[in-house]
């Protein structure tokens, strides 16, 4: 074999060694730009959301999330942190639309967009308007801040940032387990009745609870004063002046292995949730689906049926 056919042969060889390269680079799948840095989750002090359901401002203090309105009381931090963490792990699309006359079609216009706002520490770090979900769920429409375009987040939903600003706030009337209540009195439409444990059972008014009563109404009736979480929170300089809570239809009070608990219960919101006051808590209001505090609503009779 001459030298110039050995040099003609390496120069097609190399040809298909470039060509299949090129192939596999353009066959490669497309990179979909972040939303966030990775870092964002742990570096984020501050955020700021403002939509059509009201305006909320959350700080992160040492470890914990705390509102400015009321001013210091605890956020929903564990939701909060994990909706921080998806928006670094958000892909972005190609643009959809750059007319503004179109927002509308997204979401996105001012009326119906929400404004999210992340600092970490004195500098913005991310600032987007959330409109509508995107058809692939979960996603959402977005246009990032100084930006006309329309592209489409994917990891999370609208309704994740779309929220009333006490639906941020951390909805715990009695945060601690069940298992750990000990007693619980209730004045309510029923009558007055104490349920309290003893070292040879669960006993109302002295007398023994009936043992097919305490895997039913006596654990209800511990879950609801003991673990009770409400649907949202208002701000109590906000709430409406008449709850209820003056002449409510419940009061409750709980001994724990943790402490004592107590709170009222007063009329129903538009939407048939309870207006719910802990003591010692003057800053909110609670709101908390009527279902949950059946259990508190029986008469000392029911727990004694079976006996």
């Amino acid at each position: 074999m001459s030298q110039q056919l050995i040099n003609r042969l390496a120069a097609v060889f190399g040809l298909l060694v470039v060509a299949t390269l090129f192939a596999a680079f353009l066959n490669q799948p497309v990179r979909r730009p972040l939303l966030a840095p990775e870092s964002l989750p742990a570096s984020a002090t501050r955020i700021e959301i403002e939509g059509p359901l009201g305006r909320v401002e959350l700080k992160r203090e040492k470890e914990a999330w705390v509102a400015s309105a009321p001013a210091g009381y605890p956020a929903d931090a564990k939701a909060l942190q994990e909706l921080l963490e998806k928006l670094p792990k958000s892909t972005l699309s190609e643009p959809v639309t750059e007319d503004a006359q179109r927002y509308p079609m997204f979401g996105l216009s001012a009326s119906s967009a929400t404004l999210v706002k992340v600092d970490a520490g004195s500098a913005r770090a991310l600032e987007f308007h959330v409109g509508s979900d995107g058809p692939d769920y979960p996603s959402a429409f977005i246009r990032l801040a100084k930006r006309t375009e329309v592209v489409q987040a994917d990891g999370f939903s609208s309704a994740d940032w779309s929220k009333a600003p006490g639906d941020w706030l951390d909805k715990h009337i009695a945060s601690g387990m069940a298992e750990s209540v000990i007693s619980v009195a209730v004045k309510g439409p029923k009558g007055t009745w104490e349920l309290k444990q003893s070292t040879h059972g669960w006993k109302v008014g002295g007398r023994l609870v009936a043992p097919s009563a305490v895997d039913s109404l006596v654990r209800q009736a511990r879950q609801a004063a003991g673990d009770l979480e409400a649907e949202s929170v208002l701000d109590a300089a906000a709430a409406p002046r008449d709850m209820g809570l003056g002449k409510p239809e419940l009061r409750v009070s709980a001994t724990t292995k943790t402490g004592p608990v107590a709170f009222t219960v007063g009329k129903k919101d538009p939407e048939g949730r309870r207006y719910v006051q802990k003591a010692g808590e003057p800053r909110v209001i609670f709101l908390v689906g009527d279902w949950k505090l059946d259990a508190l609503r029986k008469s000392a009779a029911d727990f004694l049926k079976a006996n």
